[in-house]
């Protein structure tokens, strides 16, 4: 049975296979030391807590200058089979209350953040549905800034609950155009309503040089 930090490296490869995504890492990779003092370079002070993401994907953005990119912070939540029901139903409980999670994020100055369910492929349709319903009527119904994702992951492909319900399962080209596609068609109205304060610019510009992105 495949643990949550396997799905996680598995993610990490699929999205370099693709070369749409300009780089990728995973967030505990992302070097604390040089972004503390990348944020000392810019007179700023970091964050008494520090908050890494499961993967941090940078994507062009040409639409703007050359040297511009989208950052965007992606948590992941596996859910093995289970075929004890209490002990699956205590687990979505609990992811359940972890929804707005990724929004942490928000305050170092990514574009986007991203909340994916990834479900194992012995998992009932039903109950999955039921769960992911529940979790969209919270991010919609409070215009929460989170792109989610929910899906069945099997040999690489994955089938999607949201933010579609696709019966047919989609390869991970897929999901990054589908991400960079959301990217786009929300840049003019913004996803980060932090960008205004100036702390959270700060963050981005030390997450970025500590990435050796320009």
């Amino acid at each position: 049975m495949p643990k949550e930090v396997n799905i996680i490296d598995e993610l990490l490869h699929l999205f370099k296979e693709t070369n749409l995504v300009k780089k990728i890492i995973k967030g505990e990779s992302l070097p604390k030391s040089a972004f503390k003092e990348f944020l000392k370079w810019y007179q700023s002070i970091p964050p008494t807590i520090h908050v890494t993401p499961d993967l941090i994907l940078a994507f062009e953005n040409y639409s703007e200058k050359s040297d511009e990119a989208f950052l965007v912070a992606l948590e992941c939540k596996y859910f093995p089979s289970e075929t004890d029901e209490k002990k699956r139903r205590k687990r979505f409980r609990k992811t359940f209350r972890e929804v707005g999670q990724p929004l942490r994020n928000l305050i170092l100055g990514y574009d986007l953040v991203i909340l994916w369910h990834l479900f194992a492929e012995e998992l009932d349709d039903t109950g999955i549905k039921d769960f992911v319903g529940v979790c969209n009527e919270v991010i919609q119904g409070l215009e929460l800034p989170i792109l989610y994702f929910a899906t069945k992951i099997s040999n690489k492909k994955f089938r999607l609950y949201s933010p579609w319900d696709l019966s047919n399962y989609q390869d991970i080209i897929y999901i990054t155009r589908s991400i960079k596609n959301f990217l786009m068609e929300t840049k003019e109205k913004g996803r980060n309503l932090f960008f205004n304060n100036s702390k959270v610019k700060e963050r981005r510009r030390a997450i970025k040089t500590a990435l050796n992105i320009p």
